[in-house]
């Protein structure tokens, strides 16, 4: 009797660490995914022609928590003036860089007339945890920034 208790809580220990692990699995699958360098071109050309179009009503949101506590003033009418100032914004040469990063020339056109201009900007985009699900996939609606702060600049 007493050898099957003790065989009977070896395999609940065993259980339990099996379950563990199982759920350990799952939520692992479940964080947001990195973007594919195709889905990033589409993503950046689709961000920066909405939010030339109207910056009000386009992507503000789409600023992630490490930026906005970066910048805890930047206000939606901050967002607005600054990307009213173009009229075009081209994306060009996005490149996959290290640790999930992209790099990309960004080319601003001012409204005013002034030369534009080009600088390299590195972005950090993700799928939403629920594309990991079975037929979810990640689309340009569904990615987000992880990461504006251009800390590689």
């Amino acid at each position: 009797m007493k050898q099957q208790l003790k065989d009977h809580w070896i395999i609940a220990l065993i259980s339990t660490a099996a379950a563990i692990a199982g759920i350990f699995g799952v939520l692992h699958s479940l964080t947001p995914d990195p973007v594919e360098r195709p889905l990033a071109v589409r993503y950046l050309e689709h961000y920066y022609g909405a939010v030339t179009r109207n910056p009000r009503s386009c992507c503000f949101d789409e600023l992630d928590s490490t930026y906005q506590s970066l910048h805890p003033n930047h206000t939606l009418s901050d967002y607005v003036a600054f990307f009213r100032q173009f009229n075009q914004i081209d994306v060009a040469h996005v490149r996959d860089a290290p640790d999930g990063y992209f790099k990309a020339q960004i080319t601003y056109h001012y409204r005013d007339g002034r030369s534009p201009a080009t600088e390299t900007d590195w972005f950090k985009l993700v799928c939403p945890e629920k594309s990991e699900l079975p037929r979810v996939g990640c689309d340009v609606g569904d990615v987000s920034v992880d990461d504006v702060t251009n800390k590689y600049r």
